[in-house]
């Protein structure tokens, strides 16, 4: 499996969709965050990471929280 070519595809569709909702009032930290900015990374039990977009910019853990509650 190619991981950074298909991190790198699933990073190009995302990106490609046209933005949706708004960002919460709710919380302050996300009031000055592009909401057009996108970014995913990948680290694998092999060893390996690969990222897309602004995936090494740092964010609020609260942008994410439901994500990772799942």
């Amino acid at each position: 499996m190619n991981w950074g070519a298909l991190v790198q595809a699933i990073g190009a569709e995302a990106q490609a969709r046209p933005a949706e909702g708004r960002i919460t009032a709710a919380i302050p930290e996300l009031q000055g965050v592009d909401p057009n900015k996108f970014g995913m990374h990948l680290s694998h039990l092999e060893g390996g990471e690969h990222g897309a977009g602004a995936h090494a910019e740092r964010f609020s853990i609260q942008s994410i929280s439901k994500v990772l509650s799942l």
